[in-house]
């Protein structure tokens, strides 16, 4: 006997588990044991274990240099941060006088100004790989990744095993002595280093660590100081599904007032990659991912919610019993459901079981995509951080997913949040067999010879992109939305400025879109201006211009769009129904780079005298033979790009080198690469790994260079 359920159901392999939802409520575990039993049941299974650290003892090389006490600068520049007030880490820091800065594997102290007499007054050499750095006063905090040893006997084993993790290391350092800086504080978070950002004295930090289980003891968060554990943290999850669960430990601690305690607590979440902090909460956000299972649950959930209710009733009442009796197997209940649809099958003409058959894969279609499209969503964790206090707030959704955390926007205790859809739409296709007939085989054979009996539904994937902006109150709920912006074209920048959004999406040409969020329940878009091109970074000139930052592009001869050199735009917005470019510059060829384009750090605005600077990666499109590597390597030339911006226009100012000899020898990714660059009074200060450099910021001639203690060995030859 044919069965048409295991036919044309129970062949979808690789489906989605439909979403456990579970209360939705936060939970604590109460102990190892909950946290080993609930990553055991979702099947995040790991052979190792835990145990204690080994710590690696720092090596500090201080100079003997006096550090000069002449007063600092009144006008300096200061990191480019998202929202003010709240500061983020960076690689370099200053104060107006000196210049802090993380390279390479140490922290460098330089008595910067005045420019003609700077030098290097410290260095102290730190184990790991420093990220970031945040400046207070006199306290510095330097984040680091630090490879480490952990040690456990797994379960029936006879001796401790070794394991590899990351850890995260905050080193906080007394600097009111420049030559000398002074250790006060050495801690250590489980977990690799995701962010941080500072609001007054209150650093606060996230680390995040695959979560395991593991027989024996298993892995949990912690927080060490000095090799000594000071906190494990309560672990608060939710009882729904995630394809991976990953600790989200976040800590804070007081800068300026060393002696209070750090807090920590720790969120079991999925695999986050985006965080936005306003001065009284952080929010973290990953794309909604459910695991995927070999099981026939999925078809069979999908039959009975899809297929069913378009049977005609009395069948419908027959596989209701046949689902309803507890006595039957599954096994059983699919044989005789089977059985009821060759019967009714059998019962129907050609035509008939045509139109069944429409509006079935009509169904599954419909049912497909909006299985995509949960899978589409967004999760964003609200936890508020007012005073170094740590507490979960809310959980929200929105459709679609971020791009990174300009993204995202706190306005009037709401958050907005700009997200891009994209989804293969499945498109039913029907072909039933003109010429079956019914041979002596009988009518199943000729159902047979149909296209009704197939393994699933043939269908067309057609891909869709769309663009939506929301507004969540302050429970995190959706009370606004804005949808299909710019179909065909996904987000390449936001930026939220008071009750605007302007956003730039892209596919052949650059559409920036004014959108109104004055009122939060109905965003409206007020204009749109389309030009070639597009901005991957846009920053506020003032309240009636935009600077955009990205790519140039041109038609090329294949029908499709070719990149181009980097693309500096100002933008006029102060009729918001017409905005208009008023002036751009293009730099370089296609291949030209600015770590600027995906750093917003990289990017300094100097609105006194109309100037942005850039780091740039300029490629010349010709090669050169490297009889070193044996083999061509492109020409490139590295540096920073200033570059004058006013309402008049944009145009080039001038270029700042930190080679030394020909430009061909420079490779991507050289110690000659500037990365940053910020001013102190009337000098701009480059900064590569190799150098810090100072120019005139207005004539751009050069004053002076400090030769950085950086080591050639530690980069390579051709790329990061």
């Amino acid at each position: 006997m044919i069965s048409i359920l295991g036919l044309l159901l129970l062949s979808a392999c690789t489906q989605q588990k439909p979403e456990v939802q579970g209360s939705q409520e936060l939970k604590k575990f109460a102990n190892a044991a909950e946290v080993a039993a609930f990553l055991k049941e979702h099947g995040q299974v790991y052979a190792g274990g835990i145990g204690i650290r080994s710590m690696v003892a720092e090596d500090a090389v201080a100079s003997k240099a006096a550090a000069a006490p002449a007063a600092g600068a009144e006008d300096y520049s200061q990191t480019n941060v998202q929202v003010s007030g709240v500061d983020e880490a960076d690689i370099v820091k200053n104060d107006g006088k000196y210049i802090y800065l993380v390279s390479q594997d140490k922290f460098i102290i330089a008595d910067a100004y005045p420019a003609e007499e700077a030098k290097v007054v410290s260095t102290i050499k730190l184990a790991g790989r420093p990220r970031d750095l945040l400046l207070n006063n006199d306290r510095v905090a330097i984040i680091s990744d630090v490879d480490a040893i952990v040690y456990t006997i797994p379960e029936f084993d006879f001796m401790p095993r070794e394991r590899y993790t990351q850890n995260t290391e905050i080193l906080v350092y007394d600097i009111s002595d420049k030559a000398n800086p002074k250790l006060l504080k050495n801690y250590t978070m489980t977990g690799s280093y995701f962010e941080s950002r500072m609001i007054d004295d209150h650093v606060y930090l996230v680390a995040k660590e695959q979560a395991f289980y593991s027989p024996g003891p298993i892995p949990l968060p912690a927080v060490r100081e000095s090799g000594r554990l000071i906190a494990q943290p309560d672990i608060y999850y939710f009882d729904n599904v995630e394809q991976n669960y990953v600790y989200h430990t976040v800590a804070s601690f007081n800068i300026a007032e060393l002696d209070e305690e750090m807090q920590a607590k720790s969120f079991l979440m999925g695999y986050s990659n985006t965080l936005y902090v306003s001065p009284s909460a952080m929010y973290i956000a990953y794309q909604k991912n459910l695991p995927y299972y070999y099981s026939e649950d999925y078809a069979q959930e999908r039959f009975y919610a899809v297929v069913v209710p378009l049977l005609p009733g009395d069948v419908q009442a027959k596989i209701q019993a046949i689902k309803d009796d507890a006595s039957l197997s599954t096994r059983e209940k699919g044989q005789k459901i089977s059985e009821i649809l060759e019967e009714m099958y059998n019962a129907m003409s050609e035509g008939e079981k045509q139109q069944l058959i429409e509006k079935i894969e009509a169904a599954y279609a419909d049912y497909e995509t909006k299985q995509q499209l949960e899978r589409m969503k967004t999760v964003i964790h609200k936890i508020t951080i007012a005073g170094g206090a740590i507490e979960y707030a809310a959980k929200g959704e929105v459709p679609g997913m971020l791009l990174n955390q300009f993204s995202l926007d706190e306005h009037e205790s709401k958050l907005r949040v700009a997200t891009t859809t994209e989804i293969y739409r499945q498109i039913p296709v029907t072909k039933v067999q003109s010429d079956a007939t019914e041979g002596s085989a009988g009518k199943a054979d000729a159902i047979a010879s149909t296209s009704i009996i197939r393994p699933m539904p043939p269908m067309e994937s057609r891909f869709e992109q769309y663009n939506n902006v929301y507004v969540l109150d302050e429970g995190m709920k959706i009370i606004g939305k804005l949808e299909d912006i710019a179909p065909d074209e996904r987000i390449y920048s936001t930026r939220f400025m008071g009750d605007r959004l302007y956003m730039v999406t892209f596919k052949r040409i650059d559409p920036l879109f004014v959108i109104d969020m004055s009122n939060a329940e109905q965003p409206e878009v007020l204009g749109e201006l389309k030009i070639p091109g597009y901005s991957d970074y846009l920053h506020p000139y003032d309240e009636s211009h935009v600077i955009g930052i990205g790519k140039e592009t041109k038609d090329n001869e294949w029908g499709g769009v070719s990149v181009k050199g980097v693309k500096v735009a100002l933008f006029d917005v102060s009729d918001v129904s017409k905005p208009k470019q008023i002036g751009s510059v293009e730099i370089g060829e296609q291949g030209t780079e600015s770590e600027a384009l995906h750093e917003h750090k990289a990017f300094l605005f100097d609105k006194k005298r109309n100037l942005v600077i850039l780091p740039i990666t300029e490629s010349k499109q010709s090669r050169i033979y490297d009889e070193k590597l044996g083999y061509y390597k492109w020409q490139v030339w590295q540096g920073a790009y200033v570059l004058h911006v006013s309402p008049d226009g944009v145009a080039v100012k001038g270029k700042i080198s930190h080679r030394d000899g020909e430009e061909d020898a420079v490779y991507y990714g050289s110690p000659y690469a500037v990365r940053r660059s910020l001013y102190i009074g009337t000098a701009l200060y480059t900064v590569s790994a190799s150098k810090i450099q100072m120019n005139d910021i207005e004539s751009l001639e050069k004053l002076n260079e400090l030769q950085l203690p950086f080591e050639k060995e530690r980069y390579y030859d051709y790329w990061y």
